[in-house]
């Protein structure tokens, strides 16, 4: 059993002008323990007058208690883990531009840098079953970029989107030496998606992929996963009689039937 509370103060301000800001703060009470509060702090800047051009920061920290799986699964739990916090830090770019009446642009680009400790992980054991431990430090850094169009004209709507993820994870000031400075277990530095939607009238077609990359599966970095890239397809007509909606639709997943492992073995 465990008793969870948790109270939240946060501050807004939104304005058409050049400048907004966030604020927030997040206090939680564990099994009578009071925790050191969470916190969270931003704000964006509109580098051009009425257009939606904006230049973003954000600095927060943020805790996380062990679940109870965490604690108490058979085999694996571990009863004395301790409570994972980070201090996070990002900076980004972001536009939303009318090109045309038919055409509009979205992006949108942020480089984050994440500073965890007592980060809470799974890993594979000396036996069969995975177990859960504490690793001291761990930073992790890089960008996410997101990239959306929007063409419509008459009854045909067309959608593109693109998102690409860049991240370097590693545990620092290792006790092991062979682990220091290596790229976490699966935590893929590269992966990406993109997904394109297409609706005339009353049908539809989604065409998405997926892309992960190389994902090491030992903490030295002996041992790795290929990467791979899986597409799915998904295509229906939706129906309103009345004030009902029908949506028939069938989807394929994995099109090419591509063999993968996402855990080794």
């Amino acid at each position: 059993s465990r008793n969870t509370a948790s109270m939240t103060l946060s501050a807004e301000h939104k304005s058409k002008g050049r400048l907004g800001a966030l604020i927030l703060l997040r206090e939680i009470l564990n099994d009578g323990k009071i925790l050191v509060p969470d916190f969270s702090a931003g704000v964006e800047y509109r580098l051009v007058s009425g257009e939606d051009h904006f230049i973003k920061a954000n600095a927060s920290r943020n805790s996380s208690i062990p679940t109870m799986n965490d604690l108490h699964w058979k085999p694996g739990g571990n009863s004395d883990l301790k409570n994972e916090y980070s201090y996070s830090y990002e900076l980004g770019y972001c536009m939303d531009q009318e090109i045309s009446s038919l055409l509009t642009i979205n992006s949108e680009l942020t480089f984050f840098n994440n500073f965890i400790r007592d980060m809470i992980q799974w890993h594979p054991g000396d036996s069969y079953y995975w177990i859960a431990d504490n690793i001291g430090s761990v930073n992790t850094s890089g960008f996410e970029s997101v990239l959306s169009l929007k063409y419509a004209v008459d009854d045909l709507t067309i959608k593109l989107n693109s998102g690409y993820s860049f991240t370097k994870a590693s545990e620092i000031n290792s006790e092991s030496q062979v682990n220091n400075r290596k790229q976490l277990i699966y935590v893929p530095v590269n992966r990406a998606n993109g997904t394109i939607q297409i609706q005339y009238r009353n049908l539809y077609l989604f065409w998405v992929t997926n892309f992960t990359g190389r994902t090491w599966t030992t903490a030295d970095n002996s041992e790795f996963l290929k990467g791979y890239t899986l597409n799915g397809l998904t295509a229906g007509l939706k129906l309103k009689p009345g004030k009902n909606l029908i949506d028939l639709n069938f989807g394929i997943d994995n099109i090419f039937n591509i063999s993968y492992q996402a855990i080794a073995h």
